[in-house]
């Protein structure tokens, strides 16, 4: 096997294994192959002393995984660092989080509102209705018939779009927190 057709059988192989940086690592053993041709070997020796590309893939898979789990432990400076730093960012934190709570609060707010606004327009336009037939005169009837069935529909209004504004609120704040949920779990995160 000549020195085209290793890297070609490399690259295809790191690509088989969904190993990240590929690049970085055909560039690392070109290298390695030229400093041993610079020092005289041949071709197939070079080749040869590098490994084979099962032992190749082997190697960058146990780097890979000894890069992560040092990366993933803490060391006694970063959890100094982060205990003396935490009245910063602990109460930048609290502020997100207090703000992101302030946001479905006012989220929510809306169909209270479209809610209150309902009942008051049924209970008026109920009123008004049984009103109507208290007074004497054919105006303040009218009148009387026309406001109470103006607020009994205001009302039926609000209350379709109360109904449709909690679906709507409810929907968005389960995905703000299943997001919110998303990030502070992830692994290898501070939080």
């Amino acid at each position: 096997m000549n020195q085209s057709e290793f890297f070609m059988l490399l690259e295809k192989e790191l690509h088989k294994q969904q190993i990240e940086e590929a690049h970085t690592y055909m560039t690392y053993y070109r290298e390695i192959i030229a400093d041993y041709l610079e020092d005289g070997f041949s071709e197939k020796e070079a080749l040869q002393k590098i490994g084979t590309i099962n032992e190749i893939i082997e190697t960058i898979k146990l780097e890979a995984s000894s890069q992560t789990e040092t990366n993933t432990k803490k060391g006694p400076m970063t959890i100094f660092l982060l205990i003396l730093g935490a009245p910063l960012w602990g109460a930048i934190l609290l502020s997100i989080i207090l703000l992101l709570c302030s946001g479905i609060i006012i989220l929510w707010c809306v169909p209270l509102v479209f809610g209150s606004l309902s009942f008051a327009g049924l209970i008026t336009g109920v009123v008004s209705l049984a009103g109507a037939s208290l007074n004497t005169g054919f105006y303040y009837i009218i009148t009387q018939l026309g406001v109470g069935i103006f607020a009994s529909g205001f009302g039926i209004f609000l209350l379709i779009a109360t109904i449709y504004s909690i679906k709507l609120v409810a929907d968005l704040s389960k995905k703000l927190g299943s997001s919110l949920t998303k990030i502070f779990s992830q692994k290898g995160r501070i939080f």
